[in-house]
């Protein structure tokens, strides 16, 4: 073995010098991986935001909703507005909702400009306005046990007494909230 002049040997420090310099790549190289991941699009997790939606909105009528839609929204954050679609029954209705919490835990609030009725609401409502000219009623049809009013947008409903008779009727809510019903 021949010994070579101006050659260098790699000595104890200089392989620490290596080590570190190898350290320092796999180092770089995972804040360059951290550094992508922080780019990755964040979306809703669309099945969590329509049972959220749905337990907001009517808790007391479980599968009174029977679908909910929203648009995936890319890197949602607090304080984002989202305009989703519900079907409710025959209906369907535009539920505004807004993100809140934080970046990492995203709450969500349901809303809809419309008023939800219960049937039997409805029913009782007819009972004491209509008793004498109707007579007794005994069911009342609306197609599903809530509906939404919009403000003047009717829904129709059907009222039955003992004998068997139907009769239709408009349930209507006004700008104030207040619910009518008008016999056909």
């Amino acid at each position: 073995m021949g010994r070579c002049s101006g050659c260098r040997i790699l000595t104890p420090t200089s392989t620490r010098a290596f080590g570190a310099w190898r350290c320092t790549v796999a180092i770089a190289f995972v804040f360059a991986l951290a550094l992508s991941a922080c780019g990755v699009e964040r979306t809703l997790d669309g099945a969590k935001l329509e049972a959220d939606i749905t337990a907001q909105l009517l808790p007391g009528y479980p599968g009174a909703i029977r679908s909910v839609s929203c648009p995936n929204s890319a890197d949602p954050q607090p304080g984002q507005s989202l305009l989703c679609v519900a079907t409710l029954g025959g209906q369907v209705i535009d539920v505004n909702v807004e993100l809140g919490g934080t970046a990492e835990a995203l709450t969500t609030t349901a809303a809809v400009d419309a008023r939800f009725v219960a049937v039997n609401e409805v029913a009782a409502l007819l009972g004491a306005t209509f008793g004498d000219e109707l007579g007794l009623v005994t069911s009342v049809d609306c197609g599903q046990p809530v509906m939404v009013l919009d403000v003047d947008q009717p829904v129709v409903c059907e009222a039955i007494d003992p004998s068997g008779v139907t009769r239709a009727f408009d349930v209507r809510v006004d700008d104030a909230g207040l619910i009518t019903l008008d016999l056909r």
